[in-house]
């Protein structure tokens, strides 16, 4: 009599025979031999091989990258669900099954020769259903196998202790999260030390490329844990060029222009495309100092390409090996023109009156691009009243001080006339202008 409630247990099947013979090897294996049992080994390989450990468990830094690697692999073995150390309630790792008797399919029958013809294609069943069973459990095991491996080569030899007499690979990773994993406040707290010591180290020249990308990977972590100086990606953006300005003035101000000058406020900046762009910018400069460089664009925060210099400009740059022309009759970029960069004068600086005057028509016989960028900082240094009126005073004439003066307010006006009173009687034009002014202003 077969079992009433053997269906339950076993997943549909169909057969195209109708009957099946009991013959002599279907009753010494116990299989019918169209199921591919035989194949079974040949299938048992695994979903993957297993990645490599490229990356080795030291510190709490390297935790949550190294724990990223464990789990990625895991899931392409189809074992993450017997793994995570974060679940309450994880999947049980499925048993070996047991051997199915022929009283599984009839019972009171002890031998395969005992079955009837229909009882015999239950059995039959119940032998593909354990195969199944057995060929998942060698899978799950194989694999499981394979992660526990991995988890223990990728673990630095000083803290192998951690895992010497645990042999389960979900402990393993539990006693390993134990002892490497941070709160999210330490973590945060820890990230923002890295942050503070890498914007107050720039590397050597040759070791460039590998800090750029530090900092994009040190980013990337920090804004995961809210680390407050990467919460505003301007704040982040502007450490890092403070810590790559010893590397390249030139790369420094030109990026420094188009993130806090050029960019409307409520508009996002992406600091991986602040990082490739000084990556190119960087890489630009030092072809046209090794007499290399060539026309190029440079790359923009949004990843457009802004126009470069015309074909004129570039043979010109090429043949003679050296920085464009300014406006300023010097060979620099506008970044490090003094004239038009207030950040860019150093100290003791003084300007050439002649040069300024000159500044309005040199910036209009530049390259329509040159152009317009020279007159953007022309305008925000001479149209806010930013002069030096201590230099200035010590290096022009009276008629100078004067041309000058009718273009500034009423207020800049008085300042420079009593400034300027011990030399009014060189000049007869400027004291019967000024003369109201002075009579109503001058003390006494």
């Amino acid at each position: 009599m077969v079992n009433p409630d053997i269906d339950r247990y076993l997943p549909p099947r169909s057969y195209t025979q109708p009957n099946v013979p009991v013959n002599i090897q279907s009753l010494q294996t116990g299989r019918d031999m169209s199921l591919p049992y035989q194949d079974l080994e040949a299938l048992d390989t695994g979903s993957s091989s297993s990645a490599s450990g490229g990356i080795i468990l030291g510190s709490s830094d390297q935790w949550r990258t190294w724990y990223s690697t464990i789990k990625v692999t895991a899931k392409s073995l189809g074992v993450w669900k017997y793994l995570d150390p974060d679940g309450s309630n994880p999947e049980k790792i499925p048993e070996e099954p047991r051997e199915t008797q022929p009283g599984d399919a009839q019972e009171g029958a002890q031998q395969i020769i005992d079955l009837t013809d229909d009882n015999y294609k239950v059995f039959q069943r119940l032998l593909a259903h354990q195969d199944r069973q057995t060929l998942q459990f060698r899978w799950t095991q194989r694999n499981m196998d394979r992660i526990g491996q991995q988890i223990r080569r990728t673990v630095a030899t000083s803290h192998q202790h951690l895992i010497a007499d645990i042999e389960s690979p979900r402990t393993l990773l539990q006693a390993l999260k134990d002892r490497f994993s941070s709160s999210e406040i330490e973590r945060m707290l820890e990230l923002r030390v890295r942050w503070l010591n890498k914007a107050r180290s720039p590397p050597k020249d040759s070791q460039v490329d590998a800090w750029l990308a530090e900092w994009e990977n040190l980013y990337t972590e920090a804004v995961g844990a809210q680390v407050p100086d990467t919460t505003n990606p301007r704040v982040a953006v502007y450490d890092f060029l403070c810590a790559a300005r010893p590397l390249d003035e030139n790369s420094y101000f030109y990026t420094y222009q188009k993130v806090f000058k050029e960019t409307k406020e409520d508009k996002d900046v992406s600091f991986t495309s602040v990082i490739n762009a000084f990556r190119q910018l960087r890489a630009t400069s030092q072809k046209k100092r090794s007499g290399k460089g060539s026309a190029v664009g440079f790359a923009t925060l949004d990843g457009q390409k802004e126009a470069g210099s015309t074909p004129a400009q570039s043979a010109r740059q090429k043949s003679s090996k050296q920085l464009p022309d300014c406006a300023c009759g010097q060979k620099h970029f506008f970044q490090s023109c003094p004239y038009l960069v207030v950040s860019a004068r150093s100290s003791g600086w003084r300007p050439d009156p002649a040069i300024e005057r000159k500044l309005p028509e040199t910036i209009e016989k530049l390259s329509p691009f040159a152009k317009a960028k020279a007159e953007k900082l022309y305008k925000e240094v001479y149209s806010k009243n930013s002069v030096n009126f201590a230099n200035w005073i010590q290096t022009t004439t009276p008629d100078s001080v004067f041309s000058r003066m009718v273009s500034l307010s009423s207020l800049t006006v008085r300042v420079m006339i009593r400034s300027t009173r011990t030399f009014l009687g060189q000049s007869p034009t400027l004291s019967s202008r000024i003369t109201p002014r002075i009579h109503s202003k001058a003390p006494g």
